[in-house]
């Protein structure tokens, strides 16, 4: 049985139509000009455009799918921001939706992908810098902050728009501390910061004002302002536990059998941490699915949802359902939360819980740290189901948590590792690192683990400088400032091959794939030991790519030893890529 459930009063949360970022329009079969008018974007386009003739700065706060992503470009584009060769950026926190956004685009623009409109990655790329050159350019905000190493002004861009900045990625805040700087210098740069949450007070107020002097009186010129994008509204019921679950998992399933022997159509997004838990749950499930009879285990299509799952899984679980599937059940990470437009669902399943990455300052280790989410977050995950018509909440924890939750997700650079950040913001000349401008900032003893770190990898000299030999070369690499000492330092070991191998691999994610059944596991687990080295995991690594390009980057050699292609392809991308890097070095 289901865990019994205490009824809140309805809550009222934005509808956000489909066709942003990822995910299965309803709209696909009319005409494309005809779906842009329909989203509710459209009736802000007047409103954007003005906002940026007159103020610098512009927050926009809209639903996940109300057309932010794919519409504010062309919107800039019409407008005339991209005339005289100038370009409109957009960034994206994740490369999967830099692509699939500028793939969308590129579609409703009636251009070929990479001219026009173009995308810029990690360690993939397709921008046209000649001919027709690209007009409007979406990349990760790691990529950016990367650009302005070669141009610190950004001076190729008249519009920057920092997309999912409530997300707060280290990039994004960092973002914003150098934009505020580059504005002083450009006063023609218009930045746009999207969000999907109600936090744009912090935001404007961070870019709200600048003091200058007329008539020898100062005053305050406001050059930041919200405009807000309303979709229509649907009532959610929230539904809390009257006392705590013992095992969040089991609830999680148990609540999906209730909803689907008892509540109406529609379909379920289940929340919950990490992959492994996913995996878990959505086996228990269908094995409850099963005992319930094969009509309704037929009837209900259950898939998971995660970052690491290969795009077409991903596209799977997003697309339509088959014909004769009545209902799908998602499992999904908190990716589901904002970066993903859903349709069709109706009922969410909450757990409270979500994987951040964590870096303990003491020890000097980061690891995933499995933490009850915000009341921002919870609030996210509830307005997935008000998006097509009235939907159901089901949070599995009590009200009395509910507010006890912090109300905002704490900003990754106050939890991470900070090496990196500091490394990047040296090489644009940023010496005083403690007292840059960070909209949230990060712990003093956070800044000097990252400066302890860097001067002992050689990066820095004993007046904080980037040394000349090492650290300027160390910031050019996209991968973090260890890996990078370890393809610099390899020259000197003579092992470069084999470093640019092992540095690749550890860039990718999901290097095996998940056996079914206990059979499967057993046999998994004789491979790894036949691959492992006793060496260590780097030199296992580097075994496994060894085999794999001696059998010919066979698909059959993978799934006989439980490995997954695509990432191994990917991992080889990635190789090259570096290997162009230290080639600058010969």
């Amino acid at each position: 049985a289901a865990p019994r459930l205490g009824v809140e009063r309805p809550v009222n949360l934005s509808d956000a139509d489909a066709g942003s970022t990822l995910g299965f329009n309803p709209r696909s079969t009319l005409p494309l000009k005809q779906q842009r008018l329909l989203l509710p974007i459209a009736q802000a386009r007047t409103g954007i455009l003005y906002a940026l003739e007159r103020y610098r700065t512009l927050v926009l706060v809209g639903e996940t799918g109300s057309g932010k992503s794919t519409q504010v470009p062309q919107y800039l584009h019409e407008g005339g921001w991209t005339q005289g060769g100038r370009v409109v950026l957009c960034t994206q926190p994740r490369r999967v939706a830099a692509i699939t956004v500028a793939s969308r685009v590129a579609q409703e623009m009636g251009c070929t992908l990479g001219r026009q409109v173009g995308y810029a990655v990690r360690f993939d790329s397709r921008v046209d810098e000649g001919g027709t050159r690209t007009a409007i350019k979406f990349v990760t905000d790691g990529l950016l902050l990367r650009e302005t190493l070669y141009d610190p002004l950004l001076s190729a861009y008249s519009v920057i728009m920092l997309d999912e900045a409530h997300e707060r990625s280290m990039y994004t805040d960092v973002l914003l501390g150098l934009l505020k700087k580059v504005r002083k210098r450009r006063p023609e740069l218009r930045i746009i910061i999207s969000s999907a949450t109600a936090d744009a007070e912090a935001f404007r107020d961070f870019f709200e004002t600048h003091t200058h002097k007329t008539g020898g009186q100062a005053r305050d010129t406001h050059d930041a302002t919200i405009i807000s994008i309303m979709g229509r509204q649907h009532a959610v019921d929230v539904l809390y536990l009257e006392k705590p679950a013992r095992n969040y998992l089991r609830a999680a399933v148990e609540t999906v059998i209730s909803i689907v022997q008892g509540e109406g159509r529609g379909d379920i997004l289940v929340f919950l941490p990490g992959m492994e838990e996913i995996d878990q749950a959505v086996a228990t499930t269908k094995e409850h699915l099963g005992a319930l009879g094969r009509g309704v285990e037929d009837a209900v299509l259950v898939l998971p949802l995660y970052a690491s799952l290969p795009q077409h899984l991903q596209m799977k679980a997003l697309g339509p359902a088959p014909r004769h599937v009545e209902r799908k059940v998602l499992f999904a990470t908190n990716i589901a939360e904002t970066s993903l437009t859903i349709d069709g669902v109706r009922f969410i399943v909450d757990t409270g819980f979500v994987k951040l990455p964590v870096y303990d300052v003491r020890t000097g280790f980061e690891s995933l740290v499995t933490t009850p989410v915000s009341r921002a977050s919870a609030a996210q995950r509830a307005g997935r189901a008000g998006r097509t018509g009235p939907g159901k909440c089901f949070r599995l924890y009590t009200e009395e948590a509910f507010t006890k939750l912090t109300p905002h997700t704490l900003p990754e650079v106050q939890r991470s590792n900070l090496a990196w950040m500091i490394l990047q913001l040296k090489a644009l000349g940023i010496d005083e690192v403690m007292s840059f401008d960070f909209i949230s900032q990060p712990s003093a003893e956070a800044m000097m683990r990252g400066l302890e770190l860097l001067y002992a990898l050689g990066a820095l000299d004993d007046r904080c400088r980037l040394t000349p030999e090492l650290g300027e070369k160390m910031a050019e690499f996209p991968v973090e400032p260890r890996l990078a000492k370890v393809l610099l330092a390899s020259f000197d070991f003579h092992c470069t091959e084999e470093a640019l191998t092992v540095v690749a691999l550890l860039q990718v994610q999901n290097l095996w794939t998940s056996p079914k059944g206990r059979e499967s596991r057993g046999l998994q687990e004789e491979s790894m030991s036949d691959l492992a080295r006793r060496e260590g995991d780097h030199l296992t690594l580097l075994h496994i790519y060894r085999e794999w390009e001696e059998a010919g980057r066979s698909t059959e050699w993978c799934t006989e030893h439980f490995l997954n292609p695509r990432s191994l392809a990917r991992a080889r991308e990635i190789r090259g890529q570096l290997r162009k890097y230290l080639e600058r070095y010969k």
